[in-house]
């Protein structure tokens, strides 16, 4: 088994210096980075993966010449140790999403907080000053081609908006990155996996999904801090009741879409017609919208659905 874990670390270790190699020419490829070593610590423990990916931050490094890369490869190779981790746990799907979606918030923070202190400058900030110094340049570009000063001054409030908005969304922003990236991996993973016969927890059908039972109490959560701040002076009350709002609000939309889809099926309505209702619930200013997410709310006491559910596990 020592002889195997050595073979299959040294393996490992070169395709993920091969992914970094790939990566810096073709951007996309470095979100599966982690791969390599979630696999390995599934499959031969933590101590492994850790020098696996020391060693391959140290080749890659040396071989692109770039502090960068090794940072990057560390930093991200929180992820594969989160996941390979819960793997050998035997977690649920959706418990895998949630390690595999904090480890990324972690990776992403220890890689700001990194080329901060490289830079000398918040990396944040620096990205919402680029941005700031681009809208100035288009609306210089819309200003000559002789837009009306309406238009103009719209642009100009909009434009103006976004770094703000950024600001406020950043954890959000966080959350749908490591989302991302954590399926991105999962399915990955999954193939690699399945040619090995074995199996990784998986989507159930659509209509089945449910978020657990404790998701509720991270939306009343977000509801009593946006009262709070109401009241109370300090941005952090309206920055994670907001955050929280957003997060939560979404996340029970999709369970009442689920179940919107669930009654679809039992009624067998076409698919065709299926897709075409659901789309028309995307109207702009749609009242359904509100009332599919407060289903989804109630569904976590109600269970609309009468499915199974597992209180140690997430049922999606």
């Amino acid at each position: 088994m020592r002889t195997r874990a050595l073979t299959e670390g040294a393996m490992l270790a070169a395709i993920t210096v091969l992914f970094a190699l790939i990566g810096a020419y073709v951007g996309f490829i470095t979100i599966i980075i982690p791969v390599p070593l979630g696999l390995l610590v599934y499959r031969h423990g933590l101590r492994n993966g850790i020098i696996v990916s020391l060693t391959s931050a140290f080749l890659a490094a040396l071989t692109l010449s770039s502090v960068f890369v090794a940072i990057e490869l560390v930093t991200i190779g929180v992820l594969g140790v989160a996941l390979g981790i819960a793997l050998r746990e035997k977690f649920g799907f959706v418990q895998l999403v949630i390690v595999g979606v904090g480890a990324s918030i972690v990776a992403t923070l220890m890689q700001i907080f990194a080329y901060s202190l490289i830079f000398g400058h918040n990396l944040f900030e620096m990205y919402l000053e680029v941005w700031e110094q681009s809208s100035e340049h288009w609306f210089s570009v819309w200003e000559g081609l002789g837009l009306s000063e309406e238009m103009l001054a719209q642009y100009e409030l909009v434009l103006g908006a976004i770094p703000e908005t950024l600001r406020l969304l950043f954890p959000i922003i966080l959350v749908g990155m490591g989302l991302m990236r954590t399926m991105a991996n999962l399915f990955v993973m999954r193939i690699v996996l399945k040619r090995l016969g074995e199996t990784l927890p998986w989507f159930p059908p659509f209509a089945q999904w449910r978020w657990p039972w404790y998701f509720v109490y991270g939306f009343i959560l977000g509801r009593l801090f946006s009262i709070i701040a109401l009241y109370v002076p300090g941005n952090i009350w309206q920055l994670v009741g907001f955050n929280l709002d957003v997060f939560f609000l979404y996340a029970f939309f999709i369970q009442g879409l689920a179940i919107t889809w669930f009654y679809m099926e039992k009624y067998k309505i076409h698919k065709i017609v299926r897709v075409i209702l659901i789309l028309f619930l995307f109207q702009p200013g749609s009242i359904l919208l509100l009332f599919i997410a407060l289903a989804g709310i109630l569904d976590t006491w109600f269970n609309f659905r009468k499915l199974k559910t597992d209180k140690d596990d997430m049922e999606v």
